[in-house]
Parts: structure tokens; C-alpha cells; sequence
């Protein structure tokens, strides 16, 4: 439910940023919400932490919120900076490998 309350934090507090870290199964289960990030320019750099094949990236884009898919450490780095500068949500999609 992380991506509603993420929603619902910044319709309460529109003048602070939200950040929500989120996984790949939890995001799927509500991942109309991020529509709504979109629709009502809600201020939430939203990450997802998840491994399932899924192109979060592409679906994000697709509804009209720009994202984006670091692929080190260091990429990953300046991407919360500057969604936080940016008006709207923005997804940043950061991968982590299995530990197996």
C-alpha cells in the first residue's frame, strides 16, 4: 500500500517532498496510484526495489511520469536529487541483484 499512502502524503503536505521505496510485488498491487501521482502532480520521487521482469520504467513513462533505471551505485546516486528539484512524482527504478 505503499504507493497510495505515498499519494495521500503529499495531497496532506503539497509543499514537502515524499520519497516512498517500494517493491516490485507491492507496487503491482497498487500501481494505479502512481496514475494518480501523475494526474494530480503530486511531489514523490517514487523507488522501486524490486527484481521481477517487470519494465516499471516504461510503464511509468507511459502514464506520464518520468522515470528512470540507474544502473550502478553511483547513477543511482544523483537521481533522487533531481527528481526532489523537478516539479511532479518521478519514478527511479534501482535494481537489486538476488542475494542466492
Amino acid at each position: 500500500m505503499g504507493l497510495p499512502l505515498a499519494a495521500g502524503a503529499a495531497v496532506a503536505a503539497p509543499g514537502r517532498p515524499v520519497i516512498l521505496l517500494d517493491g516490485d510485488g507491492c507496487a503491482m498491487y497498487t500501481i494505479s496510484a502512481l496514475w494518480t501521482h501523475a494526474r494530480e502532480h503530486l511531489k514523490s520521487p517514487l523507488i522501486n526495489l524490486g527484481g521481477a521482469p517487470l519494465d516499471f520504467v516504461g510503464l511509468a513513462q507511459s502514464i506520464g511520469v518520468p522515470a528512470a533505471h540507474p544502473d550502478t551505485a553511483e547513477e543511482l546516486a544523483g537521481h533522487p536529487t533531481r527528481a526532489l528539484t523537478e516539479p511532479g512524482p518521478h519514478l527511479i527504478e534501482a535494481v537489486v541483484p538476488a542475494i542466492v
